[in-house]
Formats: structure tokens, C-alpha cells, sequence
């Protein structure tokens, strides 16, 4: 996607993109760059004697592109993308890469040596080559002889219809070979080699004989080496002297999309997955050996042949390339020593006896009626549901890449500038924005095999008008050049001269590969078989049956703890709290707390309490985003715990969250590495990444490596109180080995298997408290694969718990929060029906400030406002979301009217472009109201509240609520119709 610019406000510029084509749609992206060299392979009037020995021949060369050239449906592609970067977007920065921990080892050796291995002779091994080499047992054939082969060593890179693509394993080696040859089916069936033509991706061809291309295919470059999911071949082999069957074995995973093609819409390939391989990968009917072939839906399970592949070499969605190769898409994800690929699939032949409503296969929520050979399959299948997330995440920031010059905002500003994306698909568009986000890190390299020379961040995101039918998006971000051992100044100064440069957002917080390793290798399957108060909290998480240990709650009394906050507890409070110090052989123990029942503050009081108990306790408090954790550190600090605290934040989360963390400053790690005492304790390579991170953390907190300096505080003076965000926990490699308890708040937002992953990881376990409101928002999945928003483990933790037995259960019922009306309304709205309630727990005199505003209310003493609002929706241009002009100008008078009266106003809107339009006007009047959507306003609350409420009803359509029954029997129709206000 050609980047367009405008002289005065953005760069000149590329990027990589989605290009979907008639036969293989997502197969692949494309990248191009008129700053980088274009490589061409040229093979011209070669032959090849019968000892494969050259008589004439061109030599492989380079040229200097004078002008890029995008050819109509052919993909364009950077001859140098990705090469170290893509190392860095498998599982992070490799100077953040830590040691795994001991227990997952262990496990990975088990896996090793299971049934299942390389070597063994045993029923998934004879179903693989029943797949491969037409059933014919290897015990059952002579050992061939070993033999050195004399032809040049290819490697199978993709299957086409009518022949294998092979390619060179030396792809920039100055001879006349070429790099992509075709292997007609033909020529395998005419060699001496019984498994020849079950050749699959991956496995070896020996060539000693090829006829070069007559066409403009014998020499191919960025441009047209790959057309519509197929690559292009520049010779054709007429002699193969041998083909080597790499071994592999069978994995059961599941198919993530099928793909029509034609006017019957028949099933073309289909994309699946299974754990070991590093992405998803597409198969052709020809590799599925008695399958049902067009009855293949997604989500069905099947059995995948993974075979090896070589580490180093560049995996895409239906091919392989060699290390070193110039010709790529750009979403192609880097081999490691352990990765495997997909060469062929058969039929599962296991029995599943659970099945979602469509009848397709599902493994969560786990029930208690799970066998444990059942959790042990459902565990692959989520770590290979979390390998496909992973890959959504991790191409979605490849294909957004940016490659081109920058445009300064002004000549004297050397970290401000400007970038422009532009293209006709909304799609990607779209993609550009949810990447491309304000306070993304990003980083700055010269090419793809560098290292990066500046790391920033983003400002601001902003939506121009259209221009030759392409929607553009300008993105202003600040860039600063890295410090350490290299000198890059060099290269900044280029840049700022006008260099092309490769933009990229650096990883995101998914941690989807942590968690597929965790599943993947079935660690909660083997912890489940020790005998300690970890194993029963796995298992009650996981739904086994056991002892469930009954709590009086009289024994509170007992332990005669003598503290305010205990003291300030309700009944309800007070189970919870007895249930969490009373672990057991293991507890988990689950708080369904509504709106305002004062969950965060139970939370402190039980780390409280736990410490005054037992003093060699160790707890970790925890949520999935920040903000619920900077409420745990303030509540516990009220809370009067007797140890010393610390929490870990993110240098994002500290921008994003400046003022809020900046209340902690006592209890953030800095805090904690100021003193000389610890100075003696550290190595040399410690102490230096200490002071770097004291010198960078205030000015330049994004650059601070939170993580790594965590792990050496813990490692040298381990606190017994802990804060961060779930992914920040996990990353903190061997932080909580002696962790003895664990608080999740906001649980409905914690999906499974992220809870199941941190709590296989600490062995010394004991004690579970979950917090959260089942009625709330859950896990926000959307913009995953369909296939596994649902049934695969990443929806939310409360869902299990709900087929958990052991797990113990309090539901708190009084709201201290919320005017008495506004209670009442969620009350019925979403509790009673349930069999739960929300009572008021403080008096309307003491939710006043709505009431007594001066406001004409419609109902006296009643907080809550309904507006109707007939309007028409505009669509986003960038995007598919909607907004109401006739909203906007709705709540630029309310705000007008309430904010002198009181300012602790919040505006939520249902939809993001209703909300960034809302904002954009707001900042016209200067206004400092907060405008959120409800996923980003999550754990936080205001004193008056303006929600945006949207609905679409057209005559005819069957009202569901009273006030709509009365709008539709009066003949009235609204696009947005209501604005409710509320005062809590």
C-alpha cells in the first residue's frame, strides 16, 4: 500500500497490507519500498549436462530500482522485510527473553519423551504415514542404504495443484541454480523412491536436471515471484535422483477456516492449526487423507502431521522460505529450534462429547463430567487456540509496518513527526488505527536486519478526508534515539535528513505464546498430580471433585484480629474474608460483587489480614488492566498492611496513567532501588540495568525495562506484597515462586487460561481469592479469530468457576456507591432475575449532587434522565462504527448546563466514533469532560454519569422494554434515542 503524503503534514511512505486474492483469500500481504534495492534472479541460456555440471549461465545479480512498479494483482513485496524483527515478534525482545520456568521444563521433557515421539513406532506414527505414504508401515520396507546424494539440495516450499514448488536452501549463492523450480508430479513417480510422491512441505529434493523457463517467469523479482497464493517458478526439474521424508507425528487441532472457491463454493483449502507449529497454516485437499472433505467446518477437530523445520527459516501461511531469502510478504513468522510445520491431515478418529449449539466441537468451559484424557486433549486444543491468537496479534503489527521518510512537525522539532497510511480498504484502515494507537511504543530501524536505532511512541491518530478514493490516516509520534553500547546518532541524523526508515509498533501485552507453552506442554495436567495446595487449586479450577473444606464463620472471631478494616466489614465482607484465611488443603474462593459492594476494599483487608495471620505469607494482587490495580495499592495502603509494598507498572501504563500511579510513588519499584543497600548485592550487568532504569524511568518511563528490573528486586529482596497487571506477573519470571496467595479483581475481564497460566506457576500456592461481577462486560474477544471467541479457554475465568464445585462463593449484596433510584434500576435490570439483589446501603441525601443541582428533574429526587434523540447514523469512514450528529449536539448542551455545576462529569458512548466525535467537540469549547467507550471505562466510575445508549427499531419490530413499547405504540421511530444521565 503506497503511502501518500502531503508536503506540508506527512511522509511519503509504505507499509505492509492485506492484498486478498480471487483463489486465496488472507493468504498473504505485500510490502514495497522505493528506498530499498530491488533484487531480480535472472536465468538465461543455461543447460544443464547429464553430471548436472554448467555449460552456460547467467550469474544471480542486483539492480537499482529507478521507479517502483505495482503490478495489477500480483503482490509486491520488500526484498529485505523481516529478518531479525520477525525474531523479536515470536515471544518478545530477545533481551527480554528469560529462562522458562523449572516445572514447564519438566513438562516439555515429558512431552518429549511421550508416546508421541519422533522415533517411535506407534499408532499415530503408522496413521502418518498411512497420510504420507499410502498406509505402507516403515517396519515393514528394508532399510535403505545410506548414500550422499549428487544433485543440489532444494526443499519443498509450497504444494500447488499440479506440482511442488522446491527452493533453493541457498538463496543468495552466486551460481547459475535457480531459486524456485517446479516438481511436476510426474518426475517423482519416475524415481526409484517409494515415498517420492508423498512429498510435503519440508522434506528434501535432490535435482541433478532442470529445463529453464522460455517465459518472463525465468527471472522473477519483488513484483512477480507470487501471484494470487501461488509462487512463481523459474525452472522445471526434469531429473530428481532423490527425495528425503522428513518424520513427523500426529497433533490433533482443529480447522480455523475453510475457504470456497468457484460458483459452487467449494471447499478450496482450509486453514488449521494444531500446537507445536508457530502460526496456522493452509492445506489443500491432496494433503487430507480421508477427510470429509466439503463437510469440513471450522472449529471441527483434526488430526495435523507436523513435521520439523529447520530454525531459521521463514514459515508463511501455505510456503516456507529459507534463511537469507530476499523475496517475502512480510507476514512470515521465524522458525525456531523446536517449531514445527503442517504437512498433511487426517480425520479425527478420537470420540468428543461435547458440542457447542452448532454443533462444532467445544473444550470449555471444562466440566466435572471430564475425563482426565479429556482435559489432557482440551489443553492442546487451547494452547493451540492461543497460538492462533497469538498470530492475529503478531501479523496484524507486521502488516501495519511502515517503510519510508518521515516529515518533521517543524524544522527546529527533531522528536515530532509525521506519518501518513492511505488506502482504498477500510479494512485495513481499520487495522491501522487499532495498531496504531495513541501511547503505542513504537521503533525505528534502517532495515529490516538492524537493530532499532530510536524508540518511541504515539501522540496522536488523526482521519483526513479522502483523496483519489483512498482513506488516509496521519499519525503524529515522537521518536528519541537509543542509548546504550551502539552508537546510532548516526543513523537519526539520516533520518531526520530525510533516510527511509521502518516503522513498526512494538509488541502488544497478548502473552498468548507464555500461555500456549503453559497448556501446550499440559502443566496444569501435571500439577494436578503432586500432592500440594497447588495441585487442588488446579483441580478445582479445573472442575475435579474433592474435598470442599466448610468454613465456620465464627472462626473469625478466634483469630482475634484486632484491625479497623476487618472491623468495618458487613456479613458478607466477613465470609469472604474467613473463607480466604482458611485455605485448607487449597481453596479458591469466588466474590460476586455488583456495582459498588466494595470488592477492592475486601481485597486489601484480606492481604491485611493474611500477613497479620500468617507473616511468611506471600500475596499477589492482580487485575487485566491497570487501573483496578492502582485501587488495590491505595485500598491496601488504607488498609494499614504490615509489610513493605511494591507494584510494577508498565512505561506505557505510566503515561497512560501518570496521575493516578503517580499517587503509588512509594510503593513503585523505583522507589524501592534508590537505596545504597542493594547496590552490594547486584552483579555487574544487574547494577548496570538498575542505573539505567533509575535514569530513564522519569523522563523517559517507556523506555524503562520494568520487567527485568523486577525480576532482580524479587530475585535480591523479595517483597511479600505484590501489585501488577496480569501479563506484567507473568512476565516476571520466577517473581512468585513463593507467592501463597492470590487475589484476581476484575475476574469477568480474566480470561482462563491467563488465570490457569499465572496459577501453574506458583508452586508454593494456597490460597485463591476471584473477584468480579459475572453481569458485567466479559472478555473482550472481538477482534480474534472468530473460530475462538468461543469454547477454547479464552473467555472469562468466571465461566469455569461456574462448573467448579469446590470453589466456594460469597455474593455481596449492599451498593455503597450509587444513589438508591440508580441502584434499584441495575438492581432489576440485571440481579434480581438472576435470584440476586443489590441494596442501597447509603440514603438518597447522600447521592445529592444531581438533585440538588438546580436541574429540573423529570421525576423530583430522581437522579436519572431519559432523553429521546431522533437522529440519523453516520458511519465511520475509517472504520464500521457509528455516530449520531444529533447526539453530539445533545451533549454539548448538557455539558454546557452541568459542568459549572459540577464538573466529576463522565460521557460513555456505545460506539467509538460516537465518542471520538464527541470529544473533538468538546475540545472546541474547552471543556475537560472525559469521553469512554464502555470497554475503557471499565473499573472506573464518576459522580455523574452521560451514557449514550443506541438503537436501531423499525416498525414492526417487537419492543423490549416498556419505555420502547410506549415509543413504538405512539408510531415513533429513533436511530439513537436516549441519553441516560445519572447522578451515583
Amino acid at each position: 500500500m503506497q503511502g501518500i503524503g502531503s508536503s506540508s503534514t506527512a511522509s511519503v511512505g509504505t507499509s505492509v497490507q492485506n492484498n486478498l486474492c480471487e483463489s486465496e483469500k488472507n493468504v498473504g500481504t505485500s510490502v514495497h519500498s522505493k528506498s530499498e534495492k530491488e533484487r531480480e534472479i535472472s536465468l538465461k541460456n543455461l543447460t544443464i549436462s547429464d553430471n548436472a555440471s554448467i555449460e552456460k549461465g547467467t550469474s544471480v545479480h542486483d539492480k537499482i530500482a529507478s521507479e517502483e512498479k505495482l503490478l495489477e494483482d500480483v503482490n509486491v513485496i520488500d526484498p529485505e522485510k523481516i529478518t531479525e524483527s520477525l525474531e523479536n515478534l515470536v515471544l518478545g525482545a530477545e533481551d527480554e527473553h528469560t529462562e522458562k520456568e523449572e516445572t514447564l521444563k519438566q513438562a516439555l521433557d515429558e512431552w518429549e519423551k511421550s508416546g508421541n515421539s519422533w522415533g517411535e513406532e506407534n499408532e499415530s506414527q503408522d496413521f502418518g504415514n498411512e497420510v504420507k505414504s499410502k498406509g505402507k508401515k516403515k517396519e515393514e520396507k528394508e532399510e535403505p542404504k545410506e548414500r550422499v546424494p549428487k544433485g543440489r539440495r532444494y526443499v519443498v516450499s509450497q504444494l500447488q495443484e499440479a506440482r511442488l514448488i522446491a527452493v533453493s536452501t541457498s538463496p543468495n549463492k552466486e551460481d547459475e541454480w535457480p531459486l524456485f523450480m517446479e516438481i511436476p508430479w510426474n518426475v517423482l513417480v519416475e524415481i526409484n523412491n517409494e515415498d517420492a510422491t508423498d512429498a510435503c512441505v519440508g522434506d528434501d529434493i535432490y535435482i541433478t536436471k532442470f529445463q529453464l523457463r522460455t517465459d518472463k517467469f525465468r527471472t522473477l523479482n519483488e513484483n512477480t515471484w507470487f501471484y494470487q497464493g501461488n509462487i512463481n517458478w523459474q525452472a522445471t526439474a526434469t531429473e530428481v535422483e532423490m527425495v528425503g521424508i522428513q518424520e513427523y507425528r500426529m497433533k490433533t487441532g482443529f480447522v480455523v477456516e475453510t475457504r470456497k472457491r468457484g460458483k459452487d463454493g467449494k471447499t478450496g483449502s482450509i486453514r488449521v492449526i494444531a500446537f507445536g507449529m508457530e502460526r496456522t497454516s493452509v492445506l489443500y485437499k491432496r494433503q487430507c487423507v480421508e477427510v470429509d472433505w466439503d463437510n469440513l467446518k471450522k472449529g471441527m477437530f483434526i488430526d495435523v502431521a507436523l513435521a520439523p523445520i529447520e530454525e531459521g527459516w521463514l514459515i508463511g501461511p501455505n510456503y516456507i522460505l529459507p534463511p537469507g531469502c530476499n523475496f517475502r510478504l512480510g507476514t512470515e513468522v521465524l522458525a525456531r529450534s523446536n517449531s514445527k510445520i503442517a504437512t498433511a491431515a487426517g480425520t479425527f478418529e478420537g470420540e468428543w462429547r461435547w458440542t457447542a449449539a452448532s454443533g462444532i466441537p467445544r473444550v470449555f468451559p471444562i466440566t466435572q463430567q471430564y475425563t482426565m484424557e479429556e482435559i489432557h486433549l482440551a489443553e492442546t486444543l487451547i494452547a493451540a487456540a492461543l497460538i492462533v491468537a497469538s498470530e492475529e496479534e503478531e501479523t496484524s503489527r507486521m502488516e501495519t509496518t511502515y517503510v519510508g521518510p518521515l516529515t518533521r512537525v517543524s524544522e527546529e522539532n527533531r522528536r515530532n513527526f509525521t506519518i501518513m497510511f492511505a488506502s482504498a480498504e477500510k479494512k485495513f484502515i481499520k487495522k491501522v488505527t487499532e495498531i496504531w494507537s495513541k501511547d503505542s511504543n513504537i521503533s525505528a530501524q534502517t532495515s529490516y536486519r538492524s537493530k532499532a536505532f530510536a524508540q518511541g511512541h504515539v501522540n496522536e491518530v488523526r482521519k483526513l478526508e479522502s483523496q483519489d478514493n483512498k482513506i488516509r490516516i496521519e499519525v503524529e509520534i515522537t521518536l528519541v534515539v537509543n542509548q546504550g553500547k551502539f552508537d546510532h546518532q548516526d543513523d537519526f541524523e539520516s533520518m531526520l535528513e530525510g533516510s527511509s526508515v521502518i516503522l513498526r509498533v512494538r509488541e502488544g501485552a497478548g502473552g498468548f505464546r507464555m500461555q500456549a507453552e503453559t497448556f501446550g506442554y499440559h502443566l496444569p495436567s501435571i500439577v494436578c498430580e503432586r500432592d500440594t495446595p497447588q495441585a487442588e487449586i488446579v483441580k478445582s479450577l479445573l472442575g475435579r471433585s474433592g474435598t470442599i473444606d466448610r468454613v465456620d464463620e465464627s472462626e473469625l472471631d478466634n483469630l482475634d484480629l484486632n484491625m479497623e478494616c476487618v472491623r468495618q466489614l458487613n456479613d458478607k465482607q466477613r465470609h469472604t474474608l474467613v473463607h480466604w484465611l482458611n485455605p485448607g488443603v487449597g481453596r479458591v474462593h469466588f466474590t460476586q460483587a455488583p456495582p459498588g459492594t466494595g470488592k477492592t476494599k475486601i481485597a486489601a483487608t484480606c492481604i491485611a489480614a493474611a500477613l497479620r495471620v500468617e507473616p511468611e505469607s506471600a500475596v499477589l494482587a492482580s487485575a487485566m488492566s491497570n487501573l483496578p490495580v492502582t485501587k488495590l495499592v491505595i485500598e491496601s495502603a488504607r488498609a494499614e498492611v504490615a509489610v513493605d509494598m511494591v507494584a510494577f507498572f508498565s512505561g506505557s501504563a505510566r503515561v497512560r496513567y501518570g496521575e493516578q500511579i503517580g499517587q503509588l510513588e512509594e510503593y513503585l519499584l523505583e522507589a524501592k532501588l534508590r537505596g545504597e543497600e542493594y547496590k552490594q548485592s547486584l552483579e555487574k550487568s544487574e547494577a548496570r540495568e538498575v542505573e539505567e532504569y533509575l535514569k530513564v524511568v522519569r523522563p523517559q518511563p517507556r523506555h524503562a525495562r520494568e520487567k527485568a528490573v523486577g525480576e532482580i528486586l524479587m530475585r535480591i529482596d523479595f517483597h511479600r506484597v505484590a501489585f501488577a497487571t496480569t501479563f506484567m506477573s507473568a512476565a516476571i519470571t520466577g517473581a512468585h515462586r513463593q507467592t501463597t496467595h492470590l487475589i484476581l479483581d476484575e475476574t469477568t475481564q480474566i480470561p482462563f487460561c491467563t488465570v490457569m497460566h499465572l496459577v501453574c506457576h506458583m508452586p508454593a500456592l494456597k490460597s485463591v481469592l476471584l473477584t468480579g461481577d459475572k453481569r458485567q462486560l466479559a472478555v473482550h474477544l472481538a477482534e480474534l479469530e472468530e473460530v475462538i471467541q468461543r469454547g477454547f479457554g479464552l473467555e472469562s475465568i468466571v465461566e469455569q468457576v461456574e462448573e467448579c464445585t469446590r470453589v466456594t462463593t460469597t455474593t455481596l449484596e449492599r451498593c455503597y456507591r450509587a444513589h438508591p433510584a440508580i441502584v434499584d434500576c441495575f438492581d432489576f435490570a440485571s440481579y434480581r432475575q438472576h435470584g440476586e439483589r443489590v441494596i442501597a446501603a447509603v440514603t438518597a441525601e447522600e447521592r445529592a449532587g444531581l438533585t440538588n443541582s438546580g436541574i429540573h428533574l423529570p421525576v423530583n429526587g430522581i437522579p436519572v434522565v431519559l432523553i429521546d434523540v431522533e437522529g440519523q447514523n453516520i458511519q465511520d469512514p475509517t472504520s464500521f462504527s457509528l455516530e449520531c450528529p444529533e447526539q453530539t449536539e445533545v451533549v454539548l448542551r448538557l455539558i454546557k448546563i452541568l459542568e459549572p455545576r459540577d464538573p466529576n462529569i463522565v460521557i460513555i458512548c456505545l460506539y467509538t466514533y460516537q465518542a471520538e466525535i464527541i470529544r473533538q467537540s468538546l475540545r472546541k469549547i474547552d471543556s475537560r469532560v472525559a469521553v469512554h467507550t464502555c470497554d475503557s471505562f471499565q473499573a472506573q466510575e464518576q459522580r455523574i454519569v452521560i451514557l449514550v445508549t443506541t438503537r436501531t427499531l423499525t416498525k414492526g419490530t417487537r419492543a423490549t422494554s416498556d419505555f420502547i413499547k410506549d415509543a413504538a405504540s405512539n408510531g415513533s421511530t429513533f436511530a439513537f434515542p436516549a441519553w441516560i444521565i445519572c447522578s451515583c
